[in-house]
């Protein structure tokens, strides 16, 4: 794969060429620039095709972009990953609506290869960026939903943003990745099982944390990402 992808953010070009192929009215699905951007993409897939047969195109479904072009149509040696950037936000709506632009996407592309891009590095680095320490985000039963979604998705590569940050969720994301099908309840015994005599009070922990973090009653207001009075008072 060779990857075309722009920076992340809205700085796109301002001539009238292409301010034309943008559509702001398609902020609800998050597709303002998608025809946009995945048009210069296919044009690169088009003749990489021409040129190197069997060879494919990586680039992301992102921002503005994550919703599918309605005017141009993507080539067979284009995979797209999909920034599922909610799947660390169990308060968010966000989460909801890209797992429906996600069917979306497989409904429209089912022949292509697909992955998705996650955000384990969530909440640590939003609150690294915002100057305080966060709360944690232990999600193991919202984590074994997503890999099954994610199965159901067929999406065969996972990229993570900024690393892996919960050693639990890590574990249980190799293992599911490998085999999405594997009940929770048994990798769950197994793992907390390899602290020994300490197994008891730090699996009480871990599921405290757990209630607390997947409690969307708990984020008052907030439907985004964590912020020190949510994660602290």
């Amino acid at each position: 794969n060779f990857s075309i992808e722009p920076m992340d953010n809205h700085g796109f070009c301002r001539c009238p060429d292409c301010v034309r192929q943008y559509h702001p009215e398609r902020s609800s699905d998050r597709g303002e620039q998608s025809d946009y951007v995945f048009r210069f993409v296919k044009a690169v897939a088009d003749e990489i095709a021409k040129s190197h047969p069997g060879k494919r195109i990586s680039t992301l479904a992102y921002m503005s972009r994550e919703g599918v072009p309605h005017e141009v149509r993507l080539p067979d040696n284009v995979t797209v990953h999909f920034t599922f950037h909610g799947n660390r936000m169990p308060n968010s709506p966000l989460l909801t609506q890209q797992q429906t632009l996600l069917r979306t996407w497989r409904k429209e592309y089912p022949g292509n290869g697909f992955g998705v891009w996650l955000y384990d590095c969530f909440p640590e680095y939003i609150a690294y960026r915002r100057g305080f320490n966060c709360f944690p985000g232990f999600f193991a039963s919202l984590l074994a939903d997503e890999y099954r979604f994610l199965r159901e998705m067929d999406a065969k590569e996972c990229i993570f943003y900024d690393g892996m940050k919960d050693d639990f969720e890590n574990w249980l994301s190799f293992a599911w990745m490998w085999d999405p099908s594997v009940p929770l309840a048994g990798l769950k015994d197994r793992y907390f099982a390899s602290f020994g005599a300490a197994e008891k009070p730090i699996r009480a922990f871990y599921d405290l944390v757990e209630s607390r973090f997947c409690d969307k009653s708990l984020y008052g207001n907030n439907d985004s990402h964590q912020t020190q009075e949510v994660a602290w008072k």
